[in-house]
């Protein structure tokens, strides 16, 4: 026979049955797609949404050429300008006012001459109704774009003129 354990001395008690243990979760997933990914891991969690854009510009802006001119020369310092390597040249103005036209940027002047393709435009900024400045120039002869943005906004200025560049830019490069 056996004593009981004295009071004092902690008794074990029966460990009640346990429950089979869980599979190791399968980090591969499923690698072939044989429908086999382990149901023990977590579901993805949908993912944000993507961040406001930092710039939104009107559907129709209009602007006139003295004006452009007027808000060109108050602002002496470009908020943005930028210069790239064009692998294929626009092939005329008409082209490249189009492809700024889809992006609602407006044309006030453009040029094509011998040597360099010159374009003013300008975008309007659907919260704070300013204006947004590009002058391009690409040269023909070293197949570079030259970008230049000035503007009069204060909240987000450079933010803002980088994307007015980047607008710009892919625009005119995407022909």
């Amino acid at each position: 026979d056996v004593a009981p354990a004295p009071s004092h001395i902690a008794q074990a008690t029966p460990a009640a049955p346990s429950a089979p243990a869980a599979p190791a979760p399968d980090f591969m997933g499923d690698l072939l797609d044989f429908g086999t990914v382990d149901a023990a891991l977590p579901a993805p969690s949908e993912s944000a949404p993507p961040p406001a854009p930092v710039l939104l510009l009107a559907p129709q802006p209009s602007l006139t050429g003295e004006a452009y001119q007027a808000l060109w020369a108050a602002e002496p310092v470009p908020a943005a300008e930028k210069r790239v390597v064009v692998a294929t040249l626009p092939t005329d103005t008409v082209a490249m006012e189009a492809a700024l036209a889809s992006f609602h940027v407006a044309t006030v002047a453009s040029g094509d001459l011998p040597n360099e393709i010159k374009m003013f435009c300008y975008g309007q900024d659907e919260v704070s109704r300013q204006f947004l400045l590009a002058q391009v120039v690409v040269n023909k002869n070293l197949k570079e774009m030259s970008v230049v943005i000035k503007t009069d906004i204060v909240e987000k200025k450079g933010e803002k003129a980088e994307a007015m560049l980047t607008i710009v830019q892919g625009a005119i490069v995407g022909l």
